[in-house]
């Protein structure tokens, strides 16, 4: 009996295939309700295999320019597989991991870390300066300095939109320093070591996010500022959802790569 072949050709399979990798990619980011989470999670991980395992049926037909492209994307999918579902993405950001070193300092030093384009602040941003403010409150930082300036479409400063909340949850203004020239960790390091030297601070809290943190010290040790680290989050920040994985493998990468780039340069 004649094998029958497969009526899944032209562009409709591509379009399919593409679809298909893309949606289970971003769902998990689309399924809110944690109730639901881990079953999505199981669903994702079978779908993947079924993905891969089809694209790769699918190669033996198509020419040797189909197959391949087909077993790039196999070989995609079984990727995202084992970055979501497996601890690579944990092992890879650990060793950007700062240890806090939460102490007295002369000020504390937040680096912006985004804003929408209605001029809200971004997850990070919010809380980078709610921990600041915290830091504040418990006597640790009597200054807060905001560091950031326009990034992006953000018709705004970072800084002033991080120093307008603290003040709204109760930071006196004479207590907040606001530096709006820097669009860049190494930008933060410099222009914020400026406005330190010009009012004789020396030690300061860092905070920003546990893996910006190692470049961030390196950068701003670099100009000459003694720093304790004060991430937002250590232990926290290594992620265990899926969804949570693919973006620490994510940043993980950005900041390798951003310490090649700031070694090179001799901004760390």
């Amino acid at each position: 009996m004649a094998r029958r072949k497969i009526a899944f050709g032209g562009a409709g399979r591509w379009v399919a295939l593409v679809g298909f990798f893309v949606g289970f990619v971003f769902i998990r980011e689309i399924v809110k309700s944690p109730e639901h989470r881990p079953a999505v999670g199981a669903a994702l991980g079978l779908a993947a295999a079924v993905y891969a395992f089809g694209l790769f049926l699918l190669g033996r037909e198509g020419g040797a320019g189909g197959r391949a492209l087909r077993d790039a994307l196999a070989l995609g999918g079984a990727f995202y597989l084992l970055v979501t579902h497996t601890p690579v993405a944990e092992y890879l950001a650990q060793p950007l991991l700062v240890r806090p070193d939460v102490d007295r300092a002369d000020a504390a030093v937040v680096l912006g870390g985004g804003l929408f384009l209605n001029n809200a602040l971004t997850p990070a941003s919010l809380e980078r300066t709610l921990y600041a403010v915290n830091l504040h409150r418990r006597g640790l930082a009597p200054r807060l300095i905001f560091s950031g300036g326009i990034t992006r479409e953000a018709p705004r400063p970072e800084g002033d939109v991080m120093a307008e909340f603290a003040q709204a949850l109760g930071v006196p203004g004479d207590a907040i320093i606001v530096e709006r020239a820097s669009r860049t960790t190494y930008e933060n390091a410099v222009e914020t070591a400026k406005l330190l030297r010009e009012r004789g601070l020396r030690r300061v809290l860092l905070v920003t996010d546990a893996a910006h943190m190692y470049r961030s010290q390196l950068a701003f040790q670099r100009q000459g500022v003694q720093v304790l680290p004060a991430p937002t989050r250590t232990r926290e920040a290594l992620r265990y959802s899926p969804g949570g994985r693919l973006a620490l493998f994510y940043s993980a990468l950005h900041e390798y790569g951003a310490l090649a780039y700031y070694k090179v340069r001799g901004r760390i």
